[in-house]
């Protein structure tokens, strides 16, 4: 029986003119992956439209796995797997300018959800695994306070049972978009998830 999937990454921003999340993305969606009904989609870096791509897509799918993914420029030669997004703090500004209103996601809700994935044991399954790259994935409980933690938070919002964060690295000589999709392929298809 196919698993529904759906995997994002985010559009350009700050020195980024395409995202290595998006890319790596990209990558993932060209890969073989059995059992699998993959969709993939790119959120513009955008609080605004970011909360109304999370809340339109929970209501017209029921994935059985919602994977968001993220750059983050602290990660060199690792994938992080969060586990949880915080609700307050949201003062940067997104690439119009703007800042969620009362920098949160929701007023007067919990400053902190968690996925109900067991991150460390997803964590320690894919390093152990034949996972065939120099990259290593680590646990993160710090998803920033950017669209990333934001995305996240709506996403668990909808459904924690369902929802990961991946933060991957920017690319570089030794991390190219094809290393980071198959690294997204991986935590695809840890039978965790299902």
């Amino acid at each position: 029986m196919q698993k529904s999937v759906i995997v994002t990454g985010f559009g350009a921003f700050g020195c980024y003119d395409e995202n290595p999340s998006w890319l790596a993305v990209q990558k993932l969606s060209e890969m073989n992956l059995a059992n699998i009904d993959l969709q993939i989609h790119c959120i513009p870096v955008i609080y605004e439209e970011a909360e109304k791509f999370i809340d339109h897509i929970w209501e017209t799918a029921d994935p059985d796995l919602m994977m968001h993914v993220g750059v983050s420029d602290s990660l060199k030669e690792s994938i992080a797997i969060e586990e949880q997004a915080y609700n307050f703090g949201y003062c940067q500004k997104d690439i119009l300018g703007h800042v969620p209103m009362n920098n949160c996601v929701v007023p007067n809700y919990n400053s902190v959800l968690k996925t109900d994935f067991p991150v460390e044991s997803i964590v320690n399954s894919l390093n152990a695994c034949c996972f065939d790259s120099d990259l290593k994935f680590h646990v993160s409980n710090d998803p920033g306070r950017y669209l990333c933690s934001y995305t996240y938070f709506k996403s668990l919002i909808h459904n924690s049972e369902k929802t990961i964060f991946v933060h991957v690295p920017p690319l570089s000589s030794c991390t190219s978009a094809e290393s980071i999709a198959n690294a997204l392929r991986s935590i695809i298809l840890s039978p965790t998830f299902y």
